[in-house]
C-alpha cells in the first residue's frame, strides 16, 4: 500500500512538471535574429529635459512588429555614441507581459541620468536583443484557433513540429513510462524492494543469533561463578 501511495505521489508531480514546463515550452520560444530584426524602432527622439534642477536623457519613440509572428516580453537596448562612434551610454527596457501581434506598435519612453554631458551625444543605436515568438499565431491576427492549427499542421509538417516542442514530447513519454514501471511495481514488487526485504530478513537472523550467543554465554559465566562459590565454602 505505501509503494503504491508513492508511485501515484510521483507520478502527481511528473504530471505537474509536464504542465508547468512542457506545455509553456511549447507555447512560447526565443525569437530568431531574422525574427528580431523584424522589431523595428519608428521616430525614436532622444531629448535633454530639466527636472527639479537634474539634467535627464529623455528617449521616446515606436516599436513595431512588422514580422509574422506574435511577440511578446521584449528586451531592447538603446546605445548613445559620441561623435566618433564610441559607446558612451546605455539605456535598456525591459516590457515584461507585453504582447504585440504582427502590425502592432507600441510606444515607450526611457528616462535616465546622462552619465556625459549634451554636447557628447552625437548619435544612438536601437535594437531589440531578446524576445519570445509564439508559434502558430501568424499574420492574421483575427484568425480562429482552428484556422491557426490548420495552418500550422500545413506549413510546419510533423517533423518540425517535434523539432521545436521535443521537450514536452519527452518529458510526457517519461511520465508515461513512470506510471508503466509503478504499476509493474506496485502488483509484483520491484527487484530493489525484494533486495530490501531479504536484507531485513538477514539482519533479523543476525540478531537471533547474537542473542542466542549472549544467552549462552550468560548461563556460562553463571555456572563459572556457582562453582567456584561452591569451591570457595568447602
Amino acid at each position: 500500500m505505501e509503494l503504491r501511495m508513492m508511485n501515484i505521489a510521483r507520478a502527481i508531480v511528473l504530471f505537474a512538471l509536464f504542465l508547468i514546463f512542457g506545455m509553456s515550452s511549447a507555447q512560447a520560444r526565443n525569437c530568431s535574429n531574422e525574427a528580431l530584426k523584424l522589431l523595428v524602432f519608428e521616430e525614436v527622439q532622444v531629448r535633454f529635459v530639466k527636472d527639479q534642477g537634474k539634467t535627464l536623457v529623455d528617449t521616446i519613440g515606436i516599436l513595431r512588429n512588422a514580422g509574422q509572428e506574435k511577440v511578446e516580453d521584449i528586451r531592447f537596448v538603446m546605445r548613445h555614441l559620441d561623435a566618433k562612434q564610441r559607446l558612451i551610454d546605455v539605456q535598456q527596457d525591459y516590457l515584461y507581459g507585453l504582447t504585440l501581434v504582427p502590425g502592432e506598435d507600441f510606444a515607450f519612453r526611457l528616462v535616465d541620468t546622462p552619465m556625459h554631458p549634451q554636447s557628447a551625444y552625437a548619435s544612438h543605436q536601437t535594437r531589440v536583443v531578446s524576445a519570445d515568438c509564439v508559434p502558430g499565431e501568424a499574420a492574421d491576427a483575427d484568425s480562429t484557433t482552428s484556422d491557426v492549427a490548420l495552418t500550422k499542421a500545413s506549413n510546419i509538417g510533423l517533423l518540425k513540429w517535434l523539432q521545436e516542442n521535443w521537450f514536452p514530447v519527452l518529458l510526457l513519454l517519461f511520465l508515461v513510462l513512470s506510471l508503466f514501471i509503478g504499476y509493474r511495481n506496485s502488483r509484483g514488487g520491484s527487484p530493489v524492494m525484494r533486495l530490501l526485504g531479504c536484507q531485513t530478513k538477514l539482519m533479523e537472523r543476525q540478531i537471533e543469533l547474537i542473542a542466542q550467543n549472549h544467552a549462552q554465554s550468560n548461563a556460562l559465566i553463571e555456572r563459572i561463578a556457582k562453582a567456584l562459590e561452591e569451591r570457595n565454602q568447602s
